[in-house]
């Protein structure tokens, strides 16, 4: 964060009506900054992918009974696999809401019951990032010594830069449709307590997942006019 105070030229030598519109005018700014929050991606319980075997009208239909990686009663009760050299943070063109990178997480190789060695880390993502330029353009009039009149105009995101909201984001990475032991949607056992190694996970399954779901206040401008005595 920076600020800064810049007085501009009064023009004393100027005629009353220049020096009194054009000089003696103070320009004020706020320049912020900032990383985002650190963070910690959950995922919030499992369920395992049916397999159907078979033809119709000759099918078979196996159901999976898991609904949580590990039994411990907590809402969150795990984190995800970090995947390795992928970033956590998406990058510029990913999408405007795309906080958190999707692709840095995966519940492949999990077993199901343990806890992974390369579970993501607590805090180790950033949330939302904060780049904001607040402007003051500020004139101030003095009459008989003690009385003085200020007019200002302030500009808040002056550039309208787009932030996001740190504290509406949806860091609840899905753990649904997973495939046990190698198994497809037509072939193989469906995820149980003893084919318990996820291989695979259908995609599209992360809803909003890393998405901020609101942004912080747009350009703003207002006026002022004070008295003091």
């Amino acid at each position: 964060m920076a600020n800064e105070v810049l007085f501009l030229p009064k023009l004393g030598d100027k005629a009353t009506a220049i020096r009194e519109t054009v000089g003696g005018w103070e320009f004020n700014s706020i320049v912020t900054a900032e990383s985002g929050n650190s963070l910690t991606v959950y995922t919030s319980g499992a369920a395992g992918s049916n397999i159907t075997l078979g033809t119709a009208p000759n099918q078979t239909v196996l159901t999976s009974s898991l609904n949580s990686l590990i039994g411990s009663g907590f809402t969150d009760p795990q984190r995800p696999i970090r995947v390795s050299g992928v970033s956590c943070n998406s990058g510029p063109g990913v999408g405007a809401f795309q906080v958190i990178n999707p692709a840095a997480f995966t519940l492949v190789g999990d077993t199901i019951g343990s806890i992974p060695s390369d579970m993501e880390g607590r805090g180790a993502c950033s949330g939302p990032g904060l780049v904001n330029f607040d402007m003051q353009l500020a004139k101030n009039w003095t009459m008989k010594e003690k009385y003085r009149i200020k007019f200002q105009v302030d500009f808040f995101n002056i550039f309208n830069h787009p932030n996001f909201s740190g504290n509406n984001f949806a860091n609840g990475y899905s753990g649904s449709n997973l495939f046990c032991g190698g198994a497809t949607a037509t072939s193989g056992l469906p995820c149980s307590p003893t084919n318990n190694v996820v291989t695979s996970q259908t995609a599209g399954t992360i809803g909003n997942f890393g998405q901020a779901t609101a942004v912080l206040p747009p350009r703003q401008i207002q006026y002022g006019l004070h008295f003091s005595f």
